[in-house]
């Protein structure tokens, strides 16, 4: 039995706590005992007697001086009017007239009291009831929401219990999708591998260095790289490809990176674009080449480029930590290496690095001295610090050995 269990049944054991009828004899013995035998019938009935006692001793007082009729007449006559003394100056007696006085007075406010007791008693005994009526109400509130609780405790757990279930589901399926992915990939890659592999056949076979393009020349390169925060490069190469006495029907074109840049699987993942930028013709690409750090691209011109005739394209990626060498290292050396009949007309590379790198860039001619060269500070069109390296007219011998650019790293 609970603490509050127990309370509520001694408050339903006290004297005046109204009970439902009995359904025995000894209950409706027990239920009379109750309501005779309580305080407040107690209190009530020691009030009457205490009462009828009162005007029995006053009865009694006035029988006793009832002999004395005249004496009490004559004295309670002139007991209220001073100086209470006689016609021979003697003093009355008033004890008699003061005993009734005061017997009346504490019957009266035993009256008031009694009926004071009452009424607070009735006044509790409503609050009594009142607070029963409240505690079932709340013991009914107090079930229900428990029902409700284990219910809902019920559900959940139903719902812990599926939710596991479908997760394991997942899970298997995800398990499944990957094993068929993965599989699905290992084929992809050897499909890629075996075209790039076959269109570097094609090329070699279809077209002889020696049939293709003979004697053509690199009139404009152009090489631009921004490097950001991360060390993260994004290039932008221009060229012009003049046809000489054989037309041009593809160039192959080859980029390459640092061990200490990120290792990429494909050409998606460097975002490898390449575009004519002459009006009205069109080039296509094939990649025959496809390593982690080095990848090269067979461009195929649409139409082929005619004897005499120049062709502008620009290619452009963006390699993850391609520059952190120049970090790590603190220097790389960046070269171009080209294949030319005539001079050079004009060669340029930029390097630019993001504004709040906590660095600065320095770039060293290395390699080969170049004609006409000039190595200057500049800014590029987005505020990004840098150096530019340019010449003219580079003969095809300093071309075949390479033009080598030192880059450096200075901390902040």
């Amino acid at each position: 039995m609970t603490g509050e269990e127990k309370a509520i049944k001694a408050a339903e054991s006290e004297p005046g706590h109204e009970q439902p009828p009995p359904d025995n004899p000894s209950e409706l013995i027990r239920s009379l005992a109750n309501l005779f035998f309580n305080r407040e019938t107690l209190t009530i009935g020691a009030a009457i007697l205490l009462s009828i006692a009162i005007v029995w001793v006053s009865i009694e007082i006035a029988e006793r001086f009832k002999s004395y009729r005249e004496f009490l007449t004559h004295r309670l006559a002139n007991s209220f009017e001073p100086p209470f003394v006689l016609p021979s100056g003697s003093e009355v007696a008033f004890w008699p007239a003061a005993v009734v006085l005061i017997l009346g007075l504490f019957l009266i406010a035993f009256f008031l009291y009694s009926v004071s007791a009452i009424w607070q008693i009735r006044s509790l005994r409503n609050e009594k009831k009142y607070f029963i009526r409240e505690k079932d109400r709340f013991e009914t509130s107090y079930h229900d929401a428990a029902r409700d609780r284990d219910r809902l405790s019920g559900a959940n757990t139903q719902l812990v219990s599926e939710k596991n279930s479908i997760k394991e589901m997942l899970e298997k399926e995800r398990e499944v999708v990957q094993a068929t992915l993965s599989a699905r990939n290992v084929r992809l890659e050897r499909t890629l591998n075996g075209t790039i592999r076959a269109a570097s056949l094609i090329q070699s076979q279809l077209f002889p260095a020696v049939a293709n393009g003979a004697g053509k020349t690199f009139e404009l390169v152009k090489f631009t790289y921004f490097v950001d925060r991360n060390f993260d490069v994004k290039v932008h190469r221009q060229y012009r490809i003049r046809a000489g006495k054989t037309p041009i029907h593809f160039w192959q074109n080859s980029i390459g990176v640092s061990p200490s840049a990120g290792a990429v699987e494909t050409f998606a993942d460097v975002n490898f674009r390449i575009r004519s930028l002459t009006p009205g013709k069109e080039l296509v690409y094939l990649p025959t080449r496809n390593e982690p750090l080095r990848k090269a691209a067979c461009v195929f011109f649409l139409p082929r480029i005619e004897p005499g005739e120049s062709r502008d394209l620009e290619a452009s990626y963006s390699w993850p930590k391609m520059a952190l060498q120049i970090k790590e290292k603190g220097w790389e050396d960046y070269s171009v290496r080209l294949s030319n009949t005539e001079n050079l007309e004009s060669y340029c590379m930029e390097f630019y690095l993001e504004v709040g790198t906590n660095g600065s860039l320095m770039c060293n001619q290395s390699g080969a001295l170049l004609p006409n060269m000039i190595l200057e500070q500049t800014v590029s069109n987005n505020g990004w610090q840098g150096w530019r390296y340019s010449a003219t007219n580079v003969p095809p011998e300093i071309l075949g050995q390479g033009i080598s650019l030192r880059v450096s790293w200075i901390p902040a």
